[in-house]
């Protein structure tokens, strides 16, 4: 049975949380990410299941680069597969000139996704053997299947994929 675990990362509990100067984002300098307590429990009880099951263990995550520590802590502990969002940061100013320029918006783009480079080299560092690029930004429009694929492999050897929606791995 292959089993997919989700991880999300947030604030840990002694962070203060206070807002930028423009309002459209957290100010991260001075927070510090932990993965999700409940998301840690739900990873240990896939592993236990693959360790007397079979199968592959998947994990997900969306954000920036803060979000690969938490798929490294989960990839050490045996996770096979990372089903990583991604954005297409060339693509991103002709998506914020189409939505006419709605001001805050690359900034948030840019902030809350990873662009094929970095999803490339935190595939790699997580040591993966699969990585399956889903939550394309921008979803329309955007470059051919070949080209998120191959900005990808820049950095990272293993087989990447082009998630699609009910996709079967």
């Amino acid at each position: 049975m292959n089993i997919c675990v989700l991880l999300k990362q947030v604030p840990d509990q002694g962070s203060v949380v206070t807002i930028d100067a423009d309002e459209t984002w957290v100010k991260e300098d001075n927070l510090v990410f932990i993965t999700n307590e409940s998301d840690n429990y739900a990873l240990e009880e896939a592993l236990l299941m693959k360790e007397s099951g079979g199968g592959d263990v998947v994990v997900c995550t969306l954000g920036p680069d803060r979000a690969s520590q938490a798929l490294k802590d989960a990839l050490a502990k045996g996770a096979d597969i990372l089903v990583h969002e991604v954005m297409h940061l060339p693509s991103i100013d002709s998506l914020v000139e189409a939505a006419g320029a709605p001001e805050g918006l690359r900034s948030h783009l840019v902030n809350s996704h990873t662009s094929t480079a970095d999803v490339g080299r935190i595939a790699r560092t997580a040591g993966v053997g699969m990585l399956v690029l889903n939550h394309l930004v921008p979803s329309d429009g955007g470059p051919s299947a070949e080209v998120w694929t191959q900005e990808a492999k820049r950095d990272f050897s293993g087989e990447v994929v082009l998630g699609d929606d009910l996709m079967v791995l």
